[in-house]
């Protein structure tokens, strides 16, 4: 009985670590939900000499879903996280107006523990944008390009966490025909982001 006794406690001593890293918070599997405005930029740069510079703005309320997950190595943090988001509203038409569209982000993270329930931390990674446009030659583009962005996170329960994030994303450059030469677009994206994730 003794040896028996012994043995028990010595299995739950070997064990508890595993136990514990399991009920660690930011480690595991989560599920969330992200709203967030965002203002899309294209800038067309003409081939003339001097070359003339051109900007559309657009803002907008953006919303969609995210998944992924956490491994927590001591005070980091490191995650994956997969996200869909699609974008409110409809642009007007006209011979120089664009519109963005759905988005399919791929990101990495990796961030530190700034108390018990509080992650400060950064991301990047691919993102791909879908951008309608009145242009006649390219009326819908699917657009390759990264994102980068800095945010912070904090658990509300065991298995509920909020956070708050800035990100920009590059989406590559592309050209056409204009007077005097090609004319040179550029596309960018300036977003702020509230979420909430549920983690497993």
């Amino acid at each position: 009985m003794k040896r028996f006794a012994i043995c028990v406690i010595s299995a739950a001593i070997l064990t508890s670590p595993v136990a514990a890293q399991d009920a660690l918070p930011f480690n595991g599997p989560f599920v969330g939900a992200q709203l967030w405005w965002q203002q899309d930029r294209r800038s067309a740069t003409s081939s003339t000499v001097p070359p003339t510079t051109s900007r559309l703005t657009r803002n907008g309320l953006a919303y969609g879903g995210q998944l992924g997950y956490d491994l927590r190595l001591g005070s980091i943090v490191l995650g994956l996280e997969g996200a869909l988001t699609g974008r409110s509203g409809k642009d007007d038409g006209g011979s120089t107006d664009f519109g963005p569209g759905r988005t399919v982000n791929a990101t990495a993270r990796a961030g530190i523990l700034v108390d018990a329930k509080g992650l400060i931390y950064a991301r990047a990674g691919y993102s791909n944008a879908r951008i309608e446009t009145s242009d006649p030659d390219n009326r819908a583009q699917n657009r390759d390009g990264y994102l980068l962005g800095t945010g912070y996170e904090r658990l509300i329960s065991d298995k509920l966490s909020a956070r708050l994030e800035y990100s920009f994303g590059d989406y590559g450059h592309a050209s056409r025909p204009g007077i005097g030469g090609p004319v040179n677009l550029k596309y960018q994206r300036h977003a702020v982001a509230a979420g909430v994730n549920f983690r497993f």
